[in-house]
């Protein structure tokens, strides 16, 4: 991507002497302008997805967009940043008397000028000697050239918020091009957001490293080396590093075979295989094949004044064969990567697992999760593997604005797992919560194919990772006591319930019979469920139902009724639950994503589908949120004039 095929647009909503601006023509986009006023029902609405084959896209920074903290601004502008090709870095900030932040901007990294740093004199006359016996190293690129792309965010106390009130779009220097889609190896779920982002713009790996390549940090270095080696067919490690003032200054990533394996040890241990061998008695066995072959093929880098590191030297010949495409994947700096594309190609997933891993569902899922987390970094995603450590059977998957929702809205979480009903093949879960307008939110997505304890408690801390550890006041789950058992040990503080709307759909597989043959059940038991505040009013619905609709006592109905304190509104009346249980009742989302996944649908056409469901759901809850603001300034409005 280049800046040619960026519009030079400057957006500024500040009159600050100090926010950022560039020279030439300046427009205010009509989206922009529309989404500028001190709205917090634009807090978090931080990402966009897109219904196309690419993976999910950050929104491009707006006038007016609310956040809920500086770091939720910070983590969108970096995503939106590695969508286009730069780097973001935090620069100035203002705060108030309580040193509380009131004002921050996030800048390109190419922001500002480089100055060389001052030498004494002496030093100076010795490089002026050495510059003149020797040719000058190549030159580094201009790591700051003055860019003037920046985000501006404000703190509006009104709506306890961040607001961005400024927004330069326009760069002065040529945008990386969005590299390919990088494998687990490079980017896992726990790398930091920065490495993510810097990665998107590292240079093509196939075209190999040259001596005039620089490189932000090390680390990037060692990502290129890497990805380049995988595409050669070998594996790579760190090497010798030198320091100074705890700073590395150079740094040697060599060939997993350089060195020489120790001869001695190979020879004792071909000696003490002969008291062990069936070999003859005296011939001692042949130890291990040496995994040091003396290669010399490395790459060196050192650090420039510019604080950025350079090629200082590359070898490219190696003195032992080359992997090929179907084996490099086994070599041990891109065994990650193995994970990706051998993941649910075996049949034996479906003898393994329960639910039975579709053939291919498992790479699919994979691939999706690890497009979605380069498209957008803020999206955090975990997988679970099974016994045999080869095999994946669960995934957890969230993005930036359930992330959000989770901190404003994460009091009450239920832990929907009504998929166990239907037929469709794919055991798909979600945690879910309620807004203030008792709108549904959609907390994070889960596929279950494995349900046991331990399977279960992996989910929830999946969940309790993403959402950093804040722990939920009520969570309302099925009736299964492995939910419970692994619930209580993740959130130990945590108040439990049996979710009555997951009774109520259970009911349905459990007295099936009694469904079809009384048209009036479903009606009574949901009066049971839902309607009986009073503990005598309850007591007196349920034998009704019983003894009207004759139902035996069996062993499902019998364990329900005798764990009644765990579910009947008259037991747990001072438990909060955000009347949660309503929403559920009313809200057809989860239904409609039950229905899209079918076993016979290719599993990355539901991942689609599920993104533009969620997306529309969102857009219905920010048009509640917008209508339910006018309607208070109306009642305000008319109290005020009384």
């Amino acid at each position: 991507m280049s800046t040619a095929a960026q519009p030079p647009i400057s957006v500024s909503g500040d009159s600050s002497p100090s926010s950022p601006t560039t020279s030439g023509s300046s427009s205010r986009s009509s989206s922009a302008a529309a989404a500028g006023s001190e709205d917090p029902a634009l807090l978090g609405q931080a990402t966009s997805t897109s219904a196309g084959d690419d993976a999910a896209v950050p929104t491009s920074p707006r006038m007016g967009m609310y956040f809920e903290t500086e770091e939720d601004a910070y983590e969108f502008y970096k995503a939106y940043a590695a969508r286009l090709g730069f780097v973001v870095r935090k620069s100035n900030k203002s705060k108030n008397s309580r040193h509380t932040v009131t004002r921050r901007l996030f800048v390109c990294s190419k922001q500002g000028f480089r100055q060389e740093p001052k030498k004494p004199q002496d030093e100076t006359n010795s490089a002026l000697v050495a510059a003149a016996a020797s040719p000058p190293p190549p030159r580094c690129p201009d790591s700051r050239t003055g860019c003037m792309a920046s985000l501006t965010i404000k703190l509006i106390p009104s709506a306890n918020a961040f607001r961005v009130t400024d927004f330069v779009i326009e760069h002065n220097h040529p945008l990386a091009s969005a590299a390919p889609a990088l494998s687990l190896a490079m980017i896992p779920s726990s790398s930091s957001h920065h490495t993510i982002a810097a990665a998107a713009s590292l240079p093509d790996p196939r075209d190999g490293p040259r001596t005039d390549m620089h490189f932000e940090t090390e680390d990037d270095a060692y990502v290129f080396y890497n990805r380049y080696a995988e595409h050669v067919g070998f594996s790579v490690r760190r090497s010798y590093k030198k320091r100074k003032r705890g700073v590395i200054v150079s740094r040697i990533f060599v060939c997993s075979r350089e060195g020489v394996s120790d001869r001695a040890k190979h020879e004792g241990l071909a000696i003490a295989s002969t008291n062990t061998g069936t070999g003859a008695a005296g011939t001692p066995r042949p130890g291990p094949p040496p995994t040091r072959t003396g290669c010399q093929a490395r790459m060196v880098i050192k650090i420039t004044p510019c604080r950025t590191y350079r090629v200082a030297k590359f070898f490219a010949d190696h003195n032992h064969p080359l992997a090929n495409s179907e084996t490099v994947h086994k070599l041990r700096s891109h065994k990650m990567k193995a994970r990706a594309h051998e993941l649910g190609t075996g049949e034996h997933h479906r003898k393994k697992q329960g639910k039975g891993v579709q053939l291919g569902d498992a790479g699919a899922a994979l691939e999706y999760l690890e497009r979605l987390q380069v498209g957008n970094p803020s999206v955090y995603y975990a997988v679970g593997m099974g016994p045999d450590g080869h095999s994946a059977t669960n995934f957890f998957w969230a993005d930036a604005k359930s992330i959000i929702d989770f901190r404003s809205f994460g009091d009450v979480v239920c832990f929907d797992t009504t998929y166990e009903l239907n037929v469709y093949g794919r055991p798909f879960a979600l945690f879910v919560g309620v807004d203030n307008h008792k709108q549904l939110l959609v907390f994070g997505a889960a596929l279950l194919y494995d349900d046991s304890i331990q399977s279960l408690k992996w989910v929830f801390q999946a969940f309790a990772d993403a959402m950093r550890a804040r722990q939920p006041k009520t969570i309302l789950i099925d009736e299964r006591s492995a939910c419970a058992i692994a619930a209580a040990e993740v959130w130990p503080g945590s108040n439990y319930c049996t979710s009555v709307w997951h009774i109520y759909h259970n009911s349905k597989r459990h007295l099936k019979q009694v469904f079809e043959n009384s048209k009036s059940f479903g009606n009574a038991l949901s009066q049971c469920l839902f309607d009986c505040e009073d503990e005598m009013e309850f007591l007196s619905a349920w034998e009704k139902l019983v003894e009207k609709h004759e139902i035996s006592e069996g062993e499902w109905l019998s364990r329900l009724f005798l764990e009644k304190e765990k579910w009947a509104l008259p037991y747990r009346r001072t438990m909060f639950s955000a009347d949660i249980i309503t929403t559920l009742r009313k809200d057809n989302m989860i239904n409609e994503l039950k229905r899209e996944l079918s076993e016979q649908e290719d599993i990355l056409q539901f991942f689609k589908r599920y993104e533009t469901m969620l997306e529309e759901h969102r857009s219905k809850k920010l048009q509640a949120d917008v209508d339910g603001n006018q309607w208070n300034w109306y009642n305000l409005r008319a109290q005020s004039n009384t």
